[in-house]
């Protein structure tokens, strides 16, 4: 057994080498997408049908080969106990418009808008979940290109907002001639962060089917993987493909934007394999794309490859093996799949891969990424693993995982990512024969047990209806994205059923936050003081990561500082303004000092009268007074103690 376990890995340890560096087949640019008719998305416009995915795959995408009885270490069989806030957005998304199965649910969140895609239509909302565009076909955006970019829209979409260059990707299979070759990818870039505006389209050929298309943003390039097939009569697995568009080209529109291309053949263990796909702080610049993907064996095992790119020299890229992780036991074999209500048909469990995102986040300290995949956790019930890896500089290995199945209900085509503090949402399908096909989600807090989502599951929606397709398909995916400009903002996107049918599926927007944004009150020893007097503010911050900063400043300005409780001598009645941040929100709060002035008085000018005369103070005078009294030493009167100006009988 270990020396087989050796001799696998030598094998895969070897470089993946460039096979070809080309150019696209087609380049154009469009006038904004919102100027274009739109192309009415109806059954069966001009479309071959989806290549089945049971094609590639030996276990005919239902679950692993694995049947073996193996007890999960790491599961979790209960729910979580804190809270989360209602969801911020909750609205319903593209339904069943060209009478497609599986939807293959993909969106992602930039700054105004939310862009989501399915097989084969796209909507655009706003940051409210109100619907500003569409829902139109894909091929609305390339209406006014040559065949076959104009007319074959074939599926497995994915939608990227890319945060450092502020634009938008999506991507869609073409293969006008299906069966038969060739294939393309084709991939659009918006011009502008506004997904309504123009768009650069590149049309890429490939000899082989490139199936399950998976694509991650990183600094030098957008890197896709699929699993490649060929067709002579029948269609057979070739192996992993991995793609790198030349991201900066592609951002300026150049019609010369590269794509590299490697081919894992005749290694045909990797199997739909993720690129990383960064969120938050950029890689540094030296730091290689991810790839990765596990396999079920004795022991399991996730392989993580880096890809090193040189587009000085595209030949001298490579792709390496670069650490092998050994997960907590699990089994992926669910040979009944996922039950529904009703006796209606099982559906697939994808149990056979990892599902999407691989996410990657760079805290400085260290590197982060976070994935999952379905299992079964006992009895036939479908759960998720899930896994944070984490690289500190010495490699990369398990931070925490966890299995989440907390009942007896199936939780399966999940999606996860983690938010700027370190919290982390997973979103899922549930269902079992009492629970129709619904969309939940849960997640953790960054300070939580490891391995745990202790939050309480939450139901996004929850379905009504079963479906009755005899195909099996579900998802093939969906998507947990999180807000650039509100990096503690997760959205979720998913598939249901409302009304039970053949594909009557439907699909659901959510935005919802793991996280309390800082708050802030400020307040003081005294809001009222004597001029010459110092007074000290307070500031009293709670949520974010409890890490703040803070900013002082005054109206009248003059007055500034960091310091958190400072102590303050105002010369004159005052505003002091306080802003607390934690580097990711903030949040502002203000008191106002009142200054009173110092009284000033003096009596006027002594003087020398005689002994029957009374005299007039004149003289007197007094500032920032709101009462005065005259005395005397002596045994006279004033004609009105009370007043400024009085006569004085001695």
């Amino acid at each position: 057994m270990f020396l087989f376990l050796s001799l696998m890995g030598a094998a895969q340890d070897k470089n993946i080498r460039v096979v070809h560096v080309k150019s696209p087949v087609h380049f154009s640019k469009t006038i904004p997408l919102r100027d274009m008719e739109p192309v009415i998305a109806e059954k069966e416009i001009r479309d071959s049908g989806e290549i089945p995915e049971i094609i590639s795959d030996p276990t005919n995408g239902w679950g692993s080969s694995d049947v073996g009885d193996i007890k999960d270490g790491v599961l979790q069989n209960f729910n979580g106990n804190k809270s989360i806030n209602d969801l911020i957005v909750n609205t319903e998304g593209i339904g069943n418009l060209q009478n497609k199965i599986p939807p293959d649910t993909e969106g992602d969140v930039g700054p105004n808008h939310y862009l989501q895609m399915i097989n084969m239509s796209l909507a655009v909302y706003n940051k409210e979940g109100e619907l500003v565009f569409g829902p139109v076909a894909n091929v609305t955006i390339w209406q006014n290109e040559p065949e076959p970019w104009s007319g074959s829209s074939n599926g497995d979409p994915i939608v990227l907002y890319d945060e450092q260059a502020d634009r938008w990707l999506i991507s869609e299979l073409s293969f006008p001639g299906h069966p038969y070759g060739p294939y393309y990818e084709k991939i659009a870039i918006s011009q502008t962060d506004d997904p309504t505006g123009g768009w650069y389209l590149y049309g890429y050929e490939y000899d082989y089917f490139c199936d399950y298309p998976k694509i991650g943003v990183w600094h030098d390039g957008y890197y896709m993987t699929t699993n490649n097939n060929w067709w002579d009569g029948t269609w057979h697995f070739h192996a992993v493909g991995v793609s790198v568009f030349e991201r900066d080209s592609m951002l300026i529109g150049s019609s010369e934007a590269r794509r590299i291309f490697y081919d894992f053949y005749p290694v045909s263990e990797p199997w739909s394999v993720l690129p990383a796909d960064f969120d938050g702080n950029p890689p540094l610049e030296n730091v290689p794309a991810y790839l990765a993907y596990y396999k079920e064996a004795f022991p399991d095992r996730i392989m993580l490859y880096s890809v090193m790119t040189d587009w000085g020299d595209p030949v001298n890229s490579s792709i390496e093996l670069i650490e092998t992780i050994y997960p907590e036991s699990f089994s992926g074999n669910l040979p009944n799949g996922i039950t529904q209500p009703e006796g209606a048909p099982y559906l697939a469990s994808m149990s056979n891969r990892l599902l999407y995102r691989l996410q990657y986040r760079n805290f400085g300290a260290y590197q982060t990424m976070v994935t999952n995949h379905t299992v079964n956790t006992g009895n036939d019930i479908a759960g998720i693993r899930w896994y944070e890896f984490r690289n500190f500089g010495f490699g990369w290995h398990i931070y925490q995982q966890g299995t989440y199945s907390p009942d007896n209900t199936h939780r399966w085509m999940g999606s996860i990512a983690m938010d700027c503090y370190g919290n982390i949402a997973l979103g899922y399908s549930v269902s079992s024969n009492v629970i129709y096909p619904s969309i939940r989600v849960t997640g953790r807090f960054k300070d939580d047990p490891p391995g745990i989502m202790t939050i309480t599951e939450k139901e996004v929606i929850a379905g009504s209806g079963v479906q009755l397709s005899p195909y099996h398909r579900w998802g093939d995916y969906s998507c947990m994205s999180v807000d650039p400009v509100n990096p503690t903002t997760f959205w979720y996107t998913q598939e249901y059923y409302q009304v039970s049918g053949d594909k009557t599926w439907q699909t659901r927007i959510a935005a919802f936050n793991l996280y309390e944004d800082v708050t802030l009150e400020v307040d003081a020893q005294s809001d009222t003081l004597c001029s010459g007097d110092n007074v000290q503010l307070f500031a009293y911050p709670n949520g974010g990561d409890g890490s703040y900063s803070f900013n002082w400043t005054s109206i009248p300005p003059g007055y500034s500082s960091s310091v958190q409780n400072p102590y303050v001598l105002p010369d004159q009645t005052i505003k002091y303004i306080c802003i607390a941040d934690d580097g990711y929100t903030s949040d502002c709060d203000s008191i106002e000092i009142n200054v009173v002035p110092g009284v000033v008085v003096n009596a006027g000018k002594d003087t020398v009268i005689c002994a029957t005369q009374s005299y007039w103070n004149e003289d007197a005078f007094a500032l920032n007074f709101t009462c005065l009294s005259w005395f005397s030493s002596g045994d006279g009167s004033f004609n009105d103690s009370t007043q400024l100006k009085t006569i004085y009988s001695p």
